[in-house]
């Protein structure tokens, strides 16, 4: 009957409504309900692909979104956010409502069309951050380079060191190394750690030498302690010749023979040659010496002088460096085996008694002890006074309490001081070149005195030494095996010598 039926949208839909009611397949996948749950007003499983707009596909709708917010609450709980499961499912019912709209123009895209964009909820930082700290980070090496004025101390600290590890690694070091050796440019390498937001020194590393290293490591109780590790190292010769120019030293610089060899070159010669005149454009020189390498990268630390050869004006000054068999003591000769090293005179005077000797003692005019940096000896006024060795006069004036005074350079090492002259010897001044045994003044008394006697001082470097206890250059000649034994050294280091010779020559041609 015509008046049964309504044209009605309201109409239609619950005939849509009706017509499914009751009907199709039971126990669909996804969970089509059955009939005996139709009038469930929540129900658990629902097919949102059928029943649009109506109560129960509402229902299901909102039911999915709480479970969803719901499962993002409790995996978002779980990482140490706090979440409200009520919210959560207010929300969802709201986005749900809000889909309703939507509804009509999603019917062909399936059953998870309707379904809400997913919410993303960040991990807060704080919990990102002790994730990390949970995870031991790998120790890692920064290297740190000693500044002008810096302490070791500073350095480490700039760094990032805490003051007391770095104070105590420091600590262990100085057993091995006296930390006033410091310079600048000076490597450290620390290992370290990260220990939450700061940096733990596992060790320290220090290059006290090119063939040494002073690590400090860190003990399970915190302490630290410190090793000698040796590094592997290359033993090797170098050679290097040339013409003179200007002075021996930049000459050999330029032959690129190092500035320390270079000096003790000079000291070597220092006994016969006076670098100051008897040097002259044209003269020539050549040394053999050793060098070693560290393995690891290559730092070269310049050794001792093997052979020596100045050519001044024709006259040839070779030495070579030997050790005799019988004494054990190094030294360098020229090539009949004399050496070169002259000896120091213990008492430049003929005729004279000890009177006072090195040490403190009460003074005979101030009348209080002090340090007495010589020694005394007595003998009559104007009995002469001798060169103790070979030298050159670095000052010949009145000097004080020292009265007239006379101090000789020897070499780089020795000098030797002579005071209470009543006059000097002829010829002596400031530059003049001297002989052992030379007279250079006269015992007087001059100065501070209490009568006449020679004050005799001798220095090594700028220390002043006991000459009576001092172990001098001998000045030995060898001979019989001792001989036979330095030519056979001397041959080797020759041939050492030409051969590196010829290298050089053949590099410098090809650079030609």
């Amino acid at each position: 009957m015509t008046d049964n039926a309504s044209n009605s949208p309201h109409d239609q839909a619950g005939n849509r409504a009706n017509k499914h009611k009751g009907h199709g397949p039971r126990n669909c996948w996804l969970g089509r309900r059955s009939s005996a749950s139709a009038s469930a007003p929540w129900p658990l499983v629902i097919d949102l692909s059928r029943n649009k707009g109506e109560r129960t596909w509402w229902a299901g709708l909102a039911t999915l979104m709480a479970g969803l917010a719901l499962a993002l609450g409790i995996g978002l709980s779980s990482t140490g956010t706090r979440f409200d499961q009520a919210t959560a499912l207010a929300d969802a019912a709201e986005t749900a409502a809000d889909s309703k709209n939507m509804a009509d123009r999603t019917e062909s895209l399936g059953p998870w069309a309707a379904a809400p964009t997913p919410q993303y909820f960040p991990i807060m930082a704080g919990h990102k951050e002790s994730e990390s700290a949970d995870q031991s980070a790998a120790p890692f090496i920064r290297t740190i380079t000693i500044g002008r004025g810096d302490t070791m101390t500073e350095a480490l600290m700039r760094a990032g060191i805490d003051r007391a590890q770095a104070h105590a690694a420091i600590t262990a070091l100085s057993k091995h190394y006296d930390m006033r050796r410091l310079a600048i440019g000076q490597i450290i390498d620390a290992t370290l750690e990260a220990d939450g937001k700061a940096l733990s020194l596992n060790s320290l590393a220090l290059r006290a030498s090119y063939d040494r290293l002073i690590i400090a490591d860190r003990l399970a109780d915190g302490r630290y302690e410190a090793r000698n590790e040796a590094l592997e190292v290359t033993p090797l010769l170098a050679y290097g010749s040339g013409t003179i120019d200007d002075s021996l030293y930049l000459s050999a610089r330029a032959a690129g023979v190092p500035a320390e060899v270079i000096v003790e070159l000079i000291r070597l010669y220092s006994f016969d040659v006076d670098f100051q005149r008897e040097i002259r454009a044209g003269d020539r020189f050549e040394i053999l010496y050793q060098r070693t390498m560290a393995q690891d990268d290559g730092a070269i630390e310049d050794g001792a002088i093997l052979y020596a050869r100045l050519n001044l004006r024709g006259r040839d000054l070779p030495l070579y460096r030997h050790t005799p068999a019988d004494s054990g003591d190094w030294d360098y000769f020229d090539e009949n085996g004399k050496s070169v090293r002259k000896a120091l005179m213990k008492t430049p005077l003929d005729g004279a008694r000890l009177t006072s000797r090195f040490g403190k003692r009460k003074h005979p005019v101030l009348g209080y002890v002090r340090s007495h940096q010589g020694v005394d000896f007595g003998a009559p006024t104007g009995t002469p006074v001798f060169a103790a060795g070979d030298g050159i006069i670095e000052r010949s004036s009145r000097y004080g309490s020292y009265g007239n005074y006379v101090r000789i350079r020897h070499n780089g090492t020795y000098k030797t001081a002579y005071a209470h002259l009543s006059k000097y010897g002829r010829g002596i001044k400031q530059g003049v070149r001297v002989k052992q045994g030379q007279i250079i003044g006269y015992v007087g008394a001059t100065g501070r005195v209490t009568g006449a006697h020679l004050h005799y001082e001798v220095y090594m470097g700028e220390e002043r030494v006991d000459p009576l206890t001092l172990k001098l250059p001998s000045g030995r000649v060898l001979t019989a095996d001792a001989l036979d034994a330095f030519i056979e050294a001397r041959q080797q280091t020759d041939a050492d010598r030409l051969a590196l010779s010829r290298a050089q020559a053949i590099l410098l041609a090809k650079a030609d």
